[in-house]
């Protein structure tokens, strides 16, 4: 049960961030939805009211982008922030939650939200980017920005697979 309870605490803290899938849009090119192993050209989502971090190391990553989702769900379920740790800059949590939190903080190898996410970047929106590392049980891809070759950690609901059509690169709408 406890193990059940995980995996659906994992995916409800990473599926809901990609703004309650595209707006009730259900966008099946999300990397968290489909395969986007190393190779694919993919684009990054990202808006005021579904941020994520692009960090330097996949455990980085998940760690800050798992606080910025269980703070999302808390709002999401209780209408307010949660209580924030002056110990850890993180919410409140208690019980199983609170070990995964802990387990996650431990693996980024910081003791505090505010030292992991000054380690990363505010992730932005619309970047064209090829993914390099695809872990399969990762909640994040390492990718790099096909503009200017800087790479980064991000999570995988905030990458959307493309498709090349007629000499550009577009991602592949539903209705197309």
């Amino acid at each position: 049960m406890k193990s059940f309870l995980l995996v659906v605490i994992l995916v409800i803290v990473t599926t809901p961030m990609a703004s309650f899938a595209r707006e009730k849009g259900i966008n099946s090119k999300t990397c968290s939805v489909i395969d986007c192993p190393a190779g694919t050209k993919a684009m990054t989502y990202a808006s005021k009211d579904d941020p994520y971090y692009s960090c330097p190391s996949k455990e980085l990553s998940e760690y800050s982008n798992l606080i910025i989702g269980l703070t999302f769900m808390a709002v999401q379920f209780d209408g307010k922030v949660p209580n924030i740790s002056e110990k850890t800059g993180e919410p409140e949590f208690q019980g199983e939650t609170k070990q995964m939190v802990d387990a996650y903080r431990n693996r980024a190898g910081v003791s505090t939200f505010g030292q992991a996410v000054k380690q990363c970047r505010k992730g932005a929106n619309k970047l064209k980017v090829v993914v390099l590392n695809d872990p399969e049980e990762a909640e994040s891809s390492y990718v790099m920005i096909e503009k200017n070759n800087n790479t980064f950690w991000m999570p995988k609901s905030h990458l959307d697979k493309r498709e090349e059509g007629r000499g550009q690169v577009f991602v592949k709408n539903e209705a197309d």
